[in-house]
């Protein structure tokens, strides 16, 4: 992921768990789906401890969104950019891993 804004952010993080179930539709392995999840929640609960909000992708959304940008720090937007990567990642290689099953 190139340099986002906290509002490229905030859509990020709402999108993962349609991603998530998107990538893990027809998955012949179930084990990649919860290795998937597993990352995916560990995104969340490290992302959610540094915006200070609850866990869940629609609380770490309205605090990115709530935050001012005059207030971001660079080391909070590479921080929260990185975790939304990682997600990012993780989902699509799930998805790569199911269709390349499926051809």
């Amino acid at each position: 992921m190139s340099q986002s804004t906290p509002a490229d952010l905030a859509i990020a993080f709402r999108s993962i768990p349609r991603r998530l179930r998107e990538a893990g539709i027809g998955s012949v392995d179930p084990i990649d789906v919860t290795q998937t999840t597993a990352v995916v929640d560990d995104v969340i609960s490290a992302t959610a401890k540094l915006m200070g909000c609850d866990a869940t992708v629609d609380a770490i959304a309205v605090a990115i969104e709530r935050k001012p940008l005059a207030d971001w720090t660079d080391g909070q937007l590479h921080a929260v950019q990185a975790h939304a990567t990682t997600a990012g990642t993780a989902v699509r290689a799930l998805h790569d891993r199911n269709d390349s099953a499926g051809s």
